[in-house]
């Protein structure tokens, strides 16, 4: 189904967005 290829595709996107964006604060946390 397309619809669920797209939601998949969403989500592991949006996945891997907040993944970097919580390595982003532990670097930021680490470096103060």
């Amino acid at each position: 189904n397309q619809e669920t290829d797209i939601l998949e595709v969403a989500h592991v996107y949006f996945n891997s967005v907040m993944a970097a964006e919580n390595e982003k604060h532990l670097l930021k946390s680490q470096m103060c």
